[in-house]
């Protein structure tokens, strides 16, 4: 008869990996980059708006308004950059630590996981 043990779990991806190692890192990227999708959601609403606040030519910037509308322009769009980049920068330290696991290298994975944790 075969006996199946209930108590450990295989993992066959990386995403397997991390949630039988490091659940709480895997929660937390994940609960940021909701934060991070959430962010360029609002981004993507206020730059239209935004966009018909430009100026028309170099001659308007003179006016403090013209100026603010210009500033926060550039600002949604920074906004919108950073948050792709930390979401990139996230999801290639997750696949570094998942690959450090499948691989069992403990000094990768020891390097890996304290890189993670850093960044959240």
């Amino acid at each position: 008869m075969l006996i199946v043990n209930s108590k450990t779990r295989h993992c066959y991806t990386l995403r397997d990996f991390l949630e039988c190692e490091y659940p709480e890192l895997l929660e937390a990227a994940e609960s940021r980059c909701a934060v991070l999708t959430e962010l360029q959601k609002a981004i993507v609403k206020l730059l239209p708006l935004s966009k018909r606040l430009l100026p028309g030519g170099i001659k308007q910037l003179t006016d403090v308004e013209a100026q603010a509308n210009l500033m926060a322009y550039i600002y949604y769009h920074s906004l919108f950059a950073f948050a792709d980049k930390v979401y990139t920068i996230l999801n290639e330290q997750c696949t570094a630590l998942a690959e450090a696991l499948n691989s069992n290298l403990k000094a990768d994975e020891e390097v890996a996981a304290d890189k993670l944790k850093q960044t959240l």
